[in-house]
């Protein structure tokens, strides 16, 4: 059997990245800059996070993009440093993720006991995170670890291996992955408990329903990509294997792993009502002032067209 997947699938594969890139890009920028623009926002901690979310998902978004420009070359792509800046992106995606999912359980855990974290403790913080995800590690990629990372055209993924990737980046992914559930766990636990002390039901439409929901909803998803991603870049064992020579697997890790920053988009605007809200303003706004620009043209037209008939 062929290695990787057939000419069908890569161009499925194809045009549905197209789409995403595309169509929620565009969506995603706009949503940020939207959210950006709004002081009360940005100096939320938590909705300051999900900027970061965010932003790692813009980046994401870029390298699906690029992934359909390679895929037209078909191993011609005339720009291999891009690639290879791409690829390594791509490797610290769940690192980034899975960083800032942490911050963001630790952020609201807190928040739910009362305890105010200083707006200083709060920008070094992310200040460090990045520092570590932009600026130590690929620095480590380049002279410390031993790991390769490409896009594979025949299989349509960005491929990471090495003893470094197996070693340190996947360790360290799961070690945050896990921290990041242990926190919620904790954070729902204390919601709960709260509510019992109150005597209070928790509803699914209320503050920490949506929550719950909204962490199970993007936890799931994250967790199966992350660990069928790992299967399959482990060619040394039997399951990687597997993986690897079942077509059907491997095209459905690609669908799963484009679509999670559109998941995310749509969590943010299914269930933030703020974001939610803000996004609404601004197209009411924005349609107020279409309509009032449409309303002077016609009014303009028709003195015009008077002044006209005065003068004839």
């Amino acid at each position: 059997m062929e290695n990787g997947l057939s000419e069908l699938l890569r161009s499925v594969l194809k045009w549905y990245r197209t789409v995403i890139v595309v169509v929620f890009g565009p969506i995603y920028f706009a949503v940020l800059m939207i959210m950006m623009s709004k002081k009360h926002i940005r100096s939320n901690t938590a909705y300051n996070i999900m900027l970061q979310i965010g932003s790692v998902d813009i980046v994401c978004l870029l390298t699906i993009g690029l992934a359909v420009v390679m895929s037209w070359y078909e191993k011609n792509f005339p720009f291999p440093l891009l690639m290879q800046v791409a690829s390594f992106s791509r490797c610290l995606y769940f690192i980034s993720m899975f960083s800032f999912t942490l911050l963001l359980a630790v952020n609201r855990l807190l928040s739910i006991v009362g305890f105010k974290i200083a707006i200083w403790i709060h920008k070094l913080t992310l200040i460090v995170t990045w520092t570590i995800i932009a600026g130590v590690f690929p620095l480590m990629f380049k002279f410390v670890g031993e790991i390769e990372s490409e896009y594979d055209y025949q299989y349509a993924l960005y491929f990471h291996f090495g003893p470094f990737e197996d070693e340190v980046v996947t360790n360290v992914e799961l070690g945050l992955y896990i921290g990041a559930i242990l926190t919620y766990a904790l954070l729902f636990g204390a919601i709960i408990f709260k509510r019992l002390k109150h005597s209070q039901k928790l509803k699914v439409k209320s503050p920490e329903g949506r929550l719950l929901i909204r962490s199970v909803v993007l936890f799931l998803p994250q967790g199966v990509t992350f660990f069928a991603i790992k299967r399959l870049q482990d060619t040394s064992s039997t399951i990687g294997e597997i993986f690897l020579e079942t077509p059907s697997i491997v095209f459905s890790v690609n669908i799963l792993t484009d679509f999670l920053p559109v998941l995310h988009l749509l969590v943010f605007l299914v269930f933030n009502r703020t974001i939610n809200g803000v996004i609404r303003r601004v197209k009411q706004k924005f349609k107020t002032k279409r309509i009032f620009t449409v309303k002077t043209l016609v009014v303009s037209s028709s003195s015009n067209l008077r002044s006209g008939k005065s003068l004839s």
